[in-house]
């Protein structure tokens, strides 16, 4: 599995979206699940509690999470706003980025980008319709300089691809997670041992083997579920042998039952990670 097709499987809508024009002197607060900051002209400094980084104009950033960071500079323009989570293997895959993802040099890789860019700050002037399909456009490719620059860490799921032993582990997860896995099964696909591939899930994913399959197997049930699936269909889609064994795992990891769950996201009372 490579970058290219863990973007494919994410899906993100934006809101809250604003153009902020920076001048000496002045900052801006961003806070709330997922922001992403895009300077249209800068360079921009963000500072969080822990971290400074600054942004040449044309460059984007992803700062997964709720932690509040200052924007400052001496004069930009910046659009900043939220993305929003649109499937469960979105939710499972962004909760395994890093603080800040930083797609330093995103118009020297991509420069296809500065039309997009353009076309968003026309947009974000006359509060149009478009920037969310041009937010969109934009991030895909940023998380993909971001891991072919080496703009910083590449831990969790980036780093995890750079084993091919876990690569093909997570890929045959993700292209079938219903599948029968059991631990013997996934250190047979690289013709390991059990006790050598959950050492290197811990080291490279942050977790074992089966509480990944878990984790994706239970994005893959919210996805079924907010589609309207019956329960008993949506324990086979997700690998579950009856509903009832289904009821119980999902009730464990998310704290009530698949119905309950469903009416809230529904209704739109459940908030649904970004």
């Amino acid at each position: 599995m490579d970058v290219d097709a863990i973007l494919g499987r994410m899906r993100w809508s934006v809101a809250d979206v604003e153009r902020v024009k920076l001048d000496a002197g002045g900052a801006h607060v961003v806070a709330g699940p997922h922001r992403f900051v895009l300077a249209v002209d800068g360079p921009v400094e963000i500072r969080g509690a822990e971290e400074r980084q600054r942004l040449a104009a044309g460059e984007l950033a992803i700062l997964p999470g709720d932690a509040v960071r200052v924007l400052r500079a001496s004069a930009a323009v910046v659009i900043t706003g939220a993305l929003r989570s649109e499937s469960g293997e979105t939710d499972l895959i962004t909760r395994l980025l890093p603080p800040l993802v930083h797609a330093c040099g995103l118009l020297v890789h991509e420069p296809a980008m500065a039309g997009v860019i353009a076309g968003l700050d026309d947009e974000a002037r006359r509060g149009g319709t478009l920037l969310g399909p041009l937010v969109s456009v934009v991030v895909g490719p940023a998380i993909r300089v971001w891991v072919a620059s080496g703009c910083g860490t590449v831990a969790g799921w980036v780093g995890a691809l750079r084993d091919p032993d876990v690569a093909r582990v997570v890929r045959a997860i993700h292209d079938d997670p219903a599948a029968p896995w059991t631990i013997d099964t996934l250190a047979g696909l690289v013709h390991t041992s059990r006790s050598r591939l959950a050492e290197l899930f811990r080291a490279r994913v942050g977790c074992s083997p089966m509480r990944y399959l878990a984790e994706v197997r239970m994005s893959r049930a919210k996805d079924l579920l907010r589609a309207g699936l019956p329960v008993a269909q949506v324990a086979v889609g997700a690998g579950y042998g009856s509903e009832a064994s289904f009821s119980r795992a999902f009730r464990r990891h998310v704290g009530e039952p698949p119905h309950a769950w469903r009416r809230s996201a529904q209704s739109g009372d459940l908030a649904i990670p970004a």
